[in-house]
């Protein structure tokens, strides 16, 4: 009888703004948007909790972002930096099992089918990467 699936889906919340967090540690604490531009028409791509406290999502064009929260540090995306960051999740992921499949903007598919005589159930796993 073949085991059943173990899927993980990990997933980083406001990945874009936990990477700039963890490069940059003075903006912990503090309303952060990551926009596609400075202009009227910039719209934001990702918001802190902080910002999202007062009405901030995706989706937002920047200006209506910062009138429901002027005191928002805004940032311009880094693809690059992301890129790098999601390779270091994915070598993290890699030590449990090597399947592990990135997703959209901070998300993370592993099978972890299998790998529970080694690391323990899946849930057990789960709550040590996190």
């Amino acid at each position: 009888m073949p085991q059943p699936r173990r899927i993980l889906h990990f997933r980083i919340v406001s990945f874009a703004v936990s990477v700039a967090r963890a490069r940059d540690a003075s903006l912990r604490g503090w309303p952060v948007l990551v926009a596609s531009g400075q202009g009227p028409r910039s719209v934001v791509l990702a918001a802190s909790e902080e910002a999202r406290g007062d009405g901030v999502h995706r989706g937002l064009t920047l200006p209506e972002a910062l009138r429901r929260c002027h005191r928002a540090k805004v940032l311009s995306p880094d693809p690059d930096l992301y890129a790098r960051a999601s390779g270091a999740v994915t070598a993290l992921l890699e030590r449990f099992t090597p399947a592990v499949e990135p997703a959209r903007a901070g998300g993370f598919f592993a099978d972890l089918t299998g790998t529970h005589r080694l690391f323990g159930a899946a849930v057990d796993v789960a709550s040590r990467l996190q």
